[in-house]
């Protein structure tokens, strides 16, 4: 179970008060890291398709980036 800010939890001998949602000195990574998993929501097929596009976007913006480079560069600058 993940302990709530402000909440203690038992290390051991050694107990910690939790003190920030960014620094948990008294919890493990690993712990951390499974706690928020359940928070995060996961994309739908929408969100996913949407992302898919800008990359696919990008690529291309790229690409034709650097194929205008190379008609600009034999054009200006021969040989």
């Amino acid at each position: 179970m993940c302990p709530k800010e402000g909440e203690k939890r038992g290390l051991g001998k050694k107990t910690r008060r939790v003190q920030s949602p960014i620094l948990f000195p008294s919890m493990i990574l690993s712990d951390y890291t499974l706690c928020e998993m359940g928070t995060i929501s996961l994309l739908t097929r929408k969100g996913e398709v949407a992302i898919a596009k800008r990359i696919e976007a990008g690529q291309d913006e790229v690409l034709s980036a650097w194929e205008l480079w190379g008609y600009y560069s034999r054009v200006c600058f021969p040989g």
